[in-house]
Formats: C-alpha cells, structure tokens, sequence
C-alpha cells in the first residue's frame, strides 16, 4: 500500500481532498513541503504533493 492510496480521504477522490486541504491551509501545506526539504535531499527521494496532504491530514487529523 502506498502513502499516494492512503491519501484518499475516504470516499472524496484524492485529488479533490489534495485541493482542498491545498486551499484551506495553504500556509500549514507550504511549511511541511519546506520542512520535509532536508529529507528529500538527504534520501535522495521527492514527496509529491498527495504525500504532503498526507501528512498534513494527520497533524490536523482530518
């Protein structure tokens, strides 16, 4: 199971639930995308957006 398929919200298509916690909580979304910068470059991977709505879902736990 991949974090992208986790993302789904349920029963909201993943990439309407991505727009709206995008559009809701822009500033939080931005912030986590620059935190996890550090990660990215040391691994050597890159998390897409649906990986960021991810984890920002559980810190608000939506």
């Amino acid at each position: 199971c991949t974090v992208s398929r986790l993302v789904s919200g349920g029963s909201i298509p993943p990439c309407c639930y991505k727009d709206m916690l995008k559009g809701k909580f822009t500033h939080e979304f931005n912030c986590i995308k620059d935190s996890v910068l550090d990660i990215e470059r040391f691994y050597c991977i890159e998390f897409n957006d649906d990986e960021i709505s991810f984890i920002l879902r559980n810190i608000i736990k939506l």
